[in-house]
């Protein structure tokens, strides 16, 4: 595995993987999951070989990872504030 931490993704070689999801199962924070998004850089799994994101594709996961920050900020403080007009 590959940690990509600013995007938070897992970039890991398709030549290593199975497909059967005992990682999904058994990681202890949940942080896995199958998905069907996926680019291989040959047709031979075991090519050991990737297609790394590009740096438009890693820009485009930050600015959306940004906006469901600021849109769960918005969302908490909406609630705080509209608890604090109901305790009154």
């Amino acid at each position: 595995f590959v940690y990509l931490a600013d995007i938070r993704k897992v970039a890991l070689w398709t030549g290593r993987c199975v497909y059967c999801a005992q990682c999904v199962d058994v990681c202890p924070t949940g942080a896995l999951q199958m998905s069907d998004e996926f680019l291989l850089a040959s047709y031979d799994n075991y090519d050991e070989k990737f297609i790394p994101l590009k740096e438009e594709k890693i820009e485009e996961i930050r600015k959306k990872l940004e906006e469901q920050k600021k849109a769960k900020e918005k969302a908490k403080a909406e609630k705080a504030k509209t608890e604090k007009k109901g305790s009154k």
